[in-house]
């Protein structure tokens, strides 16, 4: 049998052994917990959880790499930017994310997404900036 406890040492150098816990590795007893319980999780959703799931992790990849692509423009211009990609990510992102939240009925992810209304603005200033004149609206887009 493997030893699976503590070791405590003690003021005059010897050595207590405490054991901890059950003793036997997965390996030991057969079982594989870990796997168990991820195919119970799984098996325990439905067709739709599973959409519902593939949506929340997609906003949520959306969202978190819009931070890379401002990263990489901010590289390539050597100086602060915010491209209008970001605005764009930072949106449909939350709005995937806000959608997975309403079909869990969660408050904390719904309320998290209330930057929504600052991206939906921005966009709208971008979308109106190409209007009345392109060029500028782009410039200030990506500076900030």
């Amino acid at each position: 049998m493997v030893w699976c406890g503590v070791d405590l040492a003690i003021a005059d150098r010897r050595v207590a052994r405490m054991r901890v816990g059950n003793c036997e590795t997965p390996h030991e007893s057969g079982d594989r917990p870990l796997l168990d319980n991820v195919y119970n999780w799984w098996m325990s959703h439905t067709a739709t959880d599973i959409v519902w799931l593939t949506i929340g992790l997609t906003g949520q990849a959306m969202f978190s790499l819009r931070w890379i692509t401002q990263w990489w423009a901010s590289e390539k211009k050597k100086t602060t930017v915010v491209p209008e990609s970001f605005w764009y990510m930072s949106f449909f992102g939350g709005l995937m994310v806000l959608a997975y939240g309403i079909y869990k009925i969660d408050p904390v992810i719904i309320l998290g997404q209330f930057g929504l209304f600052i991206y939906a603005r921005n966009l709208l200033f971008i979308m109106r900036g190409r209007q009345a004149g392109g060029a500028d609206a782009k410039s200030g887009a990506q500076n900030h």
